[in-house]
């Protein structure tokens, strides 16, 4: 998942995002990691069905907070039946990285 700077989500999958996986300035913040690729692009249907009927073209999600984002993809995930990894990204200071 990636963050632009006026707070809008994508739902990121590398080489499946279209123009999106150019847009300058877009930070991380939180990655699920599949088993396989067609994993993830069923999952990431699902997430964006379910928050608001969205299909199609990766999009940039502007009206959802990234704890409904989360939570849509974990939801998708077990309805499927697949658990996968999850983790938050932090940006910022990290005491022993100078």
């Amino acid at each position: 998942m990636f963050r632009r700077s006026d707070g809008a989500i994508l739902l990121a999958i590398p080489g499946h995002n279209g123009s999106a996986e150019e847009t300058p300035g877009a930070m991380p913040v939180a990655v699920f990691a599949f088993g396989e690729v067609d994993e993830a692009i069923e999952v990431r249907l699902g997430a964006l069905l379910r928050l608001g009927g969205r299909s199609g073209e990766p999009c940039w999600i502007s009206d959802r907070s990234i704890g409904q984002i989360i939570a849509a993809v974990r939801a998708e995930a077990h309805e499927l039946g697949l658990e996968p990894q999850f983790a938050r990204v932090t940006t910022g200071n990290i005491p022993g990285s100078a």
